[in-house]
């Protein structure tokens, strides 16, 4: 069971419940007094708020580690009112998010490691463990079974490179390169032999326009014999 397969309102509370036991993660005395972003008005209303925000920052750093404290404010931040001024985005306050870090490491569910470029704090296999034990018994509370994997077949397994080629169907005798096909000449391409040209018949207005009429070529003959 993994943490990930819980809705993670749910999975927040819970966590917030297992930290309290653990002595690590403990709330300072100026907690009640201050605020968590500078877009909130108040303090939290709630008494047991930083364990609830411990329990969400440790499942941020699950999903997202390496982080750090500047991109936790990003996401803990919020829009504040300005009045009849427009709404701007202002980032959550640092001090708690960085204390509940500390104190992460501490407990051991936390460490510092850098990826690539990136660097800030990991989740260490035993903050896995115990967002997935939490997870385990979230899912018993409300007894939800997940449905299980399919079985992956053994030609899925195997790489893409070590399957046997299909065989081609043989359309056509293969003919060598010497040998010449009884019914044609070359085995090259066969062209297409051109039609012969026909002629239009001409018209009858052609006709009128090339020969002359009768009465006419009688008129000539006249001429001549006189």
């Amino acid at each position: 069971m993994s943490f990930r397969d819980v809705p993670s309102q749910e999975l927040v509370e819970n966590t917030a419940t297992a930290l309290k036991q653990v002595p690590q993660v403990k709330a300072p005395e100026w907690a009640l007094f201050a605020k968590t972003s500078a877009h909130t008005e108040k303090p939290p209303v709630r008494d047991d708020w930083w364990v609830v925000r411990a329990a969400s920052i440790l499942r941020k750093v699950a999903l997202l580690g390496p982080v750090g404290v500047a991109k936790l404010r990003v996401k803990y931040g919020g829009r504040k009112n300005r009045g009849y001024g427009q709404e701007r985005f202002k980032i959550g306050a640092g001090n708690h998010i960085r204390k509940i870090l500390q104190q992460l490491e501490k407990a051991g569910f936390v460490k510092q490691d850098k990826k690539d470029v990136h660097k800030g704090r990991v989740i260490t296999p035993q903050g896995i463990s115990f967002l997935d034990t939490v997870a385990t018994g979230l899912m018993k509370e409300h007894n939800i079974l997940l449905p299980k994997k399919p079985e992956k077949k053994l030609d899925d397994m195997m790489p893409k490179d070590t399957k046997k080629p299909r065989r081609k169907k043989e359309t056509a005798q293969q003919v060598s390169p010497d040998e010449k096909p009884a019914n044609q000449e070359t085995t090259g391409t066969s062209e297409k032999p051109k039609k012969p040209r026909t002629r239009k018949p001409k018209s009858k207005d052609d006709t009128q326009k090339t020969e002359p009429t009768a009465p006419i070529q009688a008129e000539k003959k006249e001429q001549e014999n006189a």
